[in-house]
């Protein structure tokens, strides 16, 4: 994921300064302390600041101790697990913030930098508690509401749905009275849905979700939602019913569905980077222990690259790329199988589930016929050929790390005798 800060540095920038949550990246020093490196627009407008003043300084440096303290164990969670935290907060004067935190990963698997993604939830936030403070305001507070409001019976049922739903999904509020939840929503997703009504019935906890769901015009919608159970007055506090309140956070979706593809693939031939091929590569390793199968990893690089580039311009060689992935990738259409960009003109195949080392030869023989056909550009037949190195798992390895050297020796070997052929570790 480094490569967000190095070759698509100025790219990420400038899609990030497009959004309007507040966007923060945190370089990670000494794995232990937290600079800040990245803000985007919305975040120096929001707090009134600008690169000078913040850019390369600490947390501690930029907030009072307390805030600084509170964050900093926050980051060292995701620091720790390597996984994305999401967190509310109050920032005083009934305002509330909510961040999400995503690692980076860099080469070494440390997390090198976290980008924080920070949204004001104050409105949403008191219109919960105005609804639970008096149930006879919530109509007037849900019908002038931008979030999706909806009072449910405790078995899923809507007893009422906000206007915003004509807004935000397309469907009338009227459309949705006396039905069950379930009848609007996409299977998978209502099958998370169910789990929570029932906890909630057993337990009584707000819980929160984020689903995905198919607006009328057929568009994808996404939605944070809060499940707030309604209970009865006195001792028992059984629960009657159930307030929805949903938030659209399909903008936010959508850029961090943009930020993992530029973090995990590769921009010019849209292929897995070697980031994600880490983490794949990982999980096909431990499937194979489980089951007895072999893993082979192919380094393939171009044996005319270099050539082409020079007759016809890098412009052309970047059109010659992007044919190369294409035919490579044609050649092994299962998902099982992982295509890979290493950089430059060379590309990692991870095979899974082999059984014989014939298995990896009928591949390698598929990629040599599929890739010696001509590529034509404008009109000019343009000749290609590969060489590759093989390696094993478990024969040569049982890492990707020595995996990945053995086979790249093996390639050395090939283009060493002769190119366009294959040679095994």
């Amino acid at each position: 994921m480094e490569r967000l800060f190095t070759t698509n540095r100025e790219e990420f920038v400038r899609f990030i300064n497009y959004m309007q949550d507040m966007i923060f990246i945190m370089e990670v020093v000494d794995q232990k302390e937290f600079r800040y490196t990245v803000l985007n627009s919305a975040a120096k407008q929001r707090l009134n600041i600008d690169d000078s003043r913040i850019i390369g300084k600490n947390l501690e440096d930029v907030m009072p101790e307390t805030n600084a303290r509170f964050i900093k164990e926050k980051y060292r969670l995701v620091l720790n697990k390597k996984e994305q935290l999401r967190y509310e907060y109050s920032i005083g004067d009934d305002r509330y913030e909510e961040s999400i935190l995503n690692p980076i990963i860099n080469k070494q698997n440390e997390v090198s930098h976290i980008i924080s993604v920070t949204r004001d939830i104050s409105t949403r936030k008191l219109t919960e508690r105005k609804l639970m403070e008096s149930e006879e305001r919530y109509r007037l507070i849900a019908e002038n509401s931008k979030a999706l409001i909806q009072l449910l019976t405790k078995d899923g049922n809507i007893l009422y749905a906000s206007p915003s739903h004509s807004r935000v999904i397309g469907v009338q509020p009227e459309e949705l009275l006396q039905e069950p939840l379930g009848k609007f929503m996409l299977p998978d997703e209502w099958r998370k849905i169910a789990k929570v009504i029932a906890a909630l019935n057993k337990n009584g906890k707000h819980m929160k979700r984020e689903i995905k769901t198919i607006s009328r015009a057929g568009e994808e919608v996404y939605l944070s939602i809060d499940f707030i159970p309604i209970v009865e007055a006195g001792g028992k506090k059984k629960m009657k019913q159930i307030l929805v309140v949903g938030e659209d956070i399909t903008e936010r979706k959508i850029y961090e569905k943009q930020i993992h593809q530029m973090a995990y693939y590769d921009h010019l031939t849209g292929l897995p980077n070697i980031q994600l091929l880490r983490m794949i590569f990982n999980d096909a390793i431990e499937n194979a222990k489980k089951n007895y199968y072999q893993v082979a990893l192919l380094y393939l690089d171009c044996d005319q690259f270099k050539l082409i580039n020079d007759t016809y311009g890098h412009g052309v060689g970047d059109l010659f790329l992007k044919e190369l992935a294409g035919r490579i990738r044609d050649c092994f259409p299962s998902k099982k199988d992982v295509v890979s960009r290493v950089g430059g003109d060379e590309f990692n195949i991870v095979l899974n589930e082999v059984q014989s080392k014939a298995t990896v030869d009928k591949a390698v023989d598929m990629l040599f016929e599929k890739i010696r056909e001509p590529w034509f550009y404008e009109g000019t037949p343009i000749y290609s050929s590969v060489s590759i190195g093989i390696s094993l798992f478990p024969i040569n390895g049982t890492d990707m790390q020595t995996l990945v050297k053995k086979a790249d020796d093996a390639l050395y070997i090939a283009k060493k005798q002769g190119r366009n052929r294959a040679v095994y570790f």
